[in-house]
Parts: structure tokens; sequence; C-alpha cells
């Protein structure tokens, strides 16, 4: 009869072999260092997965599945909103009118939950991006990539649609830049100690997008306050959620 497979034993397995994905890339790990870590033998493994391959596999999948399941949501929610509420317009924007923020602290709300979805797998993303060269996995971050910036093209035209945002962008450019920053906070996250304050950067982002896809002329600050904000540093608020800490510390250290 068939050893039953321990719970306890495939969760320390997944865990030992993330840090070594990290380490030595998918081809690079080898699972008698895998199960060494874990204090369990190749036989253990084997009754759980049949390769090492396997095993990244249903981590990458568990991933993606939350993901997606998360920007469903997130465009569920959305499309919900502007049935009952409308899409904010260009003077909803100009004036902070209680239906804009009520946008942004709804999209913040799916965005915070997507940061830390990226925290919990951050390892898991390092990996696809730099460890699973020559591999089947390969292209698989660009793919990613791609069905998140499908989801957010939606969104987009119903902005453009309705004028809100401005006229004269290239299609596709704000779904880029939404689907750009995430990535590169993902990227970073690796590198980090301590855990970044995500509500201050879903809070920022979703400002800095949608105010700053509003024509210039009609944007809600003031001549004189534009030009006070011209002038604060553009690392400010980057210092308050801890990037900008993170990156120097490495640099010093």
């Amino acid at each position: 009869m068939a050893r039953p497979a321990d719970p306890k034993a495939r969760n320390s397995l997944i865990h030992a072999a993330r840090e070594k994905f990290v380490q030595h890339g998918l081809k690079g790990a080898r699972i008698e260092d895998i199960t060494k870590a874990c204090g369990l033998s190749k036989g253990a493994f084997y009754l759980h997965f049949e390769s090492k391959e396997a095993l990244f596999g249903e981590v990458l999948q568990e991933f993606g599945e939350r993901m997606m399941e998360l920007l469903s949501t997130h465009k569920a929610g959305l499309t919900e909103f502007f049935k009952t509420e409308g899409v904010p317009t260009i003077a909803d924007v100009r004036e902070q009118a209680s239906r804009y923020l009520r946008y942004i602290e709804l999209s913040k709300k799916y965005n915070l939950a997507i940061l830390e979805l990226c925290w919990e797998y951050r390892d898991v993303v390092h990996i696809v991006v730099r460890g699973v060269q020559n591999t089947a996995f390969e292209g698989t971050a660009w793919l990613m990539l791609q069905q998140a910036m499908a989801h957010l093209e939606h969104q987009a035209r119903v902005f453009a649609e309705k004028g809100t945002f401005r006229g004269d962008m290239t299609a596709g450019l704000m779904p880029a830049m939404v689907v750009g920053t995430y990535s590169m906070l993902c990227f970073q996250m690796i590198d980090m100690k301590q855990k970044p304050d995500f509500a201050a950067l879903a809070h920022g982002i979703n400002r800095l997008l949608y105010e700053g896809c509003v024509a210039a002329a009609q944007q809600h600050l003031s001549p004189a306050e534009y030009e006070k904000a011209l002038k604060t540093p553009l690392l400010t608020s980057t210092d308050n959620c801890g990037l900008w800490v993170e990156k120097t510390k490495r640099r010093n250290s």
C-alpha cells in the first residue's frame, strides 16, 4: 500500500524549494538540496511531486489563480461602481468630488490586495523573472504581464470614452504604466527585509495615475498650488513608504 502524503511534509518541501529556486534558479536547484534543507528524504519528495518543475508549476499556478481572482474581483467592483455612480469626470477630479474620492478608495483597496499578494509571493516573482531561463517556464513573466494589461485596457477604455482621460495619450499607455509600476515594485520586494507601507503606495499610485492622466489645464490644482507641487521633492512619498530607505540601506551596506 502506498504511503499517504503528509501535508506538513509537502509544505516543508515547497518552502525549501522556493528558497533554493531563488538561490540557484529552477534549473540549478537540486532535489537533494531541497530535501536536506527541510530534513526529508528524496523518497518523501517524490511521494508528493513528480519533479522540481512540477513543484514549481503548482506554486506558480496557485499564485496565478489568486492574482486572476483579484483582478476579476477588481473589474467586477469597478463595473458595479460605474453602473451605480457613473464614471468620474474631469470636473470630479478637478474639484476632488466625493464620487472621485470614493472611486480612488475603491481602487486603492483592490490595488492594496494585489501588493499584499505580491509580497507573499515575492520569491516566486523573482524566480519567474530571473530563475527560469532554459526551462519550460521561460516567458511566463511576459505572459502574466500581458494578462494584467488586458484586464486594465477595459478600464482605460471606459475613462477614455467618457472623456476623463486626456485625448493625446497613445492607446495602451495607461495600462502599461500601471503594470510597469506594479511589476517594478514586485521586483524590488525580493530584496526588502521589511514590508513597506503598501497603503501609502496604493494611494500614491492611484493618485498619480488617475490625476496624471487628466489634461493639465483641467487639473484641480490652482496655478500657485501647481508651482508648489513642482518644487516638492519627488522622493518624499517614496521615503515615507519605505522603498527609498531600503534602497539606501542596500547601497550603503
